[in-house]
Order: C-alpha cells, then structure tokens, then sequence
C-alpha cells in the first residue's frame, strides 16, 4: 500500500484540517500515512516550520500549505490508486 507522511505540528488549525482530509480520502483511495510532529526534529522544524502542513510522497512534497481541498484531492486521485 501506499505511504504517505503528513508533516505537522501541534495546535496547527491547517494541519488538524489536512489529517482530516487524509482520513476522509483513505475511503476512495488506497493509502495509509504517517504523521510526524516536525517541533521533535530540529532538522524538520528548519525544513518545514513555514510549509506546515505538508504531504510527502516517496520523498516528494505533493502539496503544502495552504492546502486546497479540491485541489488535493484531485492531485491525489491521480497519484494514488483506488480502493477496489
């Protein structure tokens, strides 16, 4: 299955919406993800700290804020293959 990392932080308004997102897509589009907390890594802090949030796949920032509904679950229904 395919493995997506949600990169965020607590307390972040946008990030709570994006793991919402990712958890309504996971019933149309086949996918599990990982969230981590960029304030425990100082190197992802640096990173990300003014992108949060961030969806990565297989390495490569799909999206990042601010994350358009539409127009990440357009680009996901494309880059992940569905539930059969």
């Amino acid at each position: 299955m395919t493995e997506l990392v949600l990169y965020m932080k607590p307390g972040c308004h946008l990030c709570h919406n994006a793991e919402a997102l990712l958890q309504d897509l996971q019933a149309s589009l086949a996918f599990t993800y990982t969230a981590i907390d960029i304030t425990l890594d100082a190197v992802l802090f640096e990173r990300f700290r003014e992108d949060i949030p961030v969806i990565e796949l297989h390495g490569e920032v799909l999206l990042s804020a601010p994350i358009g509904e539409a127009t990440a679950r357009k680009l996901l229904a494309s880059r992940l293959p569905a539930l059969a």
